[in-house]
Parts: structure tokens; C-alpha cells; sequence
């Protein structure tokens, strides 16, 4: 996410930008301008007070500054199946391709990225399809939790070092397979860099987290 000054056009640093009180500064002009307003973040429809109807999302109120919002696997529902069924026969076919190809000696080895996509499909459908994701927000600092089969990932950001939260780009899929589709998700930009969130929850949930959670830092 990059934001850039609307007065003179430069980019600004992440130093630069404070959530907390929604203001950036541009080093270059001195400009202070509002960061909610310079760049895409949620549709005025969004109440962080209600959450949507028949919503997934899983809010628990852990004190008077703490909360706990989760997102329950996605099981066969989720997006992940379709590509669960196509990885597994992309693989069977990879599978029977490369043992025919062994008879022809080295030319088997052409088969190793298809390998490689088959097993980054199965992967993404098995982490979309039981991925628990929990959001801990404390006073001073905001929690990601994956639980997944594949690669989990547990980070803890302090308030003072989030710049913005916002719907980034995320491409669903795996990277390397042709099919795959970029859509916005929640995420959270702190330093030089950002961790997305909530990826296969609903359009509706996903504003609403992000509308939740810059309320809470707004206090």
C-alpha cells in the first residue's frame, strides 16, 4: 500500500503516518493531511457496531479493552475444495505422465514444476478448508493467530507501529497457477511491511473487521 501526499503527489514514509490519530505528514511540503482520506478503506454503509448478518466471525470480549474476534475452519464450504478435487487429479495426472516419461530417461525431470504447482494447489485447499485464524486486540498491541496443517504463523504488532488498516490485494491461489485470482482482503500495515488476515471469510465480515478495528485503535 503506498500513500501519497495529496497536495504534492510525493510518496510518504510508513514514519510518517499515525493511525491512531488518522494523520500523516509529507516530509516534503509539511502537508498533514487525514489518512482515511487519501486512500481506500471502508464503505460508509459499514456499522463496527453491528456485525453482519449470519456473520462467521466469532467476537468474545475479553475485558474493557481486550477482544478476541475468530474465524472458525472453513470446512468443505470453503474455497478450497474445488481446488482440493483439481490438485488431486493434476497430481495424478503429473503422476502418471512422469512415470511414462521415466521410460525416456531425463525427460521425466521436466515434470518438477508441475510438481511443484500440484503440491502448492493441495496445500492451499487443505490450509483454506482447516485454517483457524483468531485476532487478539489488547490495549497495546494487535495478535494474529493462523492454526493451520501447513505453515502457521503467530505475530504480535504494538499499536504504536501500525500505520493503517485497510483492504489490500491478495491473490487466491497459488501464485504460480495460471487460474489464480487477485481480490481484497483485510490487512494490517505496520513498519515496512503488512500481514494479511481473514482471507476466506465473507465480503461483509472482512469490511467489518476492518471498520471494527480502526474504531478500537481510534480510542
Amino acid at each position: 500500500m503506498n500513500i501519497y501526499c495529496p497536495k504534492c503527489s510525493r510518496e510518504i514514509n510508513p514514519e510518517d503516518l499515525n493511525i491512531r490519530t488518522d494523520l500523516g505528514k509529507c516530509q516534503n511540503c509539511g502537508h498533514v493531511f487525514r489518512i482515511s482520506e487519501v486512500f481506500e478503506g471502508t464503505p460508509d454503509n459499514v456499522t463496527p457496531d453491528k456485525m453482519p448478518a449470519a456473520s462467521r466471525l466469532q467476537l468474545n470480549k475479553l475485558s474493557d479493552s481486550s477482544y478476541e474476534i475468530s474465524l472458525p475452519k472453513g470446512g468443505v464450504k470453503s474455497v478450497g475444495c474445488a481446488t482440493l478435487v483439481f490438485s488431486i487429479f493434476w497430481l495424478a495426472f503429473v503422476a502418471f505422465w512422469t512415470l511414462m516419461a521415466s521410460q525416456a530417461g531425463f525427460f521425466a525431470l521436466f515434470s518438477i514444476p508441475f510438481w511443484f504447482v500440484g503440491i502448492g494447489m493441495f496445500i492451499f485447499s487443505i490450509n483454506s478448508m482447516t485454517e483457524v485464524q483468531r485476532l487478539i486486540v489488547s490495549s497495546d498491541s494487535i495478535r494474529v493467530i493462523k492454526s493451520r496443517i501447513a505453515v502457521s504463523k503467530d505475530v504480535t504488532i504494538p499499536l504504536e507501529n501500525i500505520k493503517a488498516i485497510s483492504m489490500d490485494e491478495w491473490q487466491l491461489g497459488n501464485k504460480s497457477y495460471n487460474s489464480s485470482k487477485t481480490q481484497k482482503v483485510p490487512a494490517v500495515f505496520y513498519g515496512k511491511t503488512k500481514i494479511k488476515f481473514f482471507e476466506y471469510a465473507d465480503r461483509e465480515d472482512q469490511l467489518w473487521i476492518v471498520a471494527f478495528l480502526k474504531k478500537l485503535l481510534s480510542k
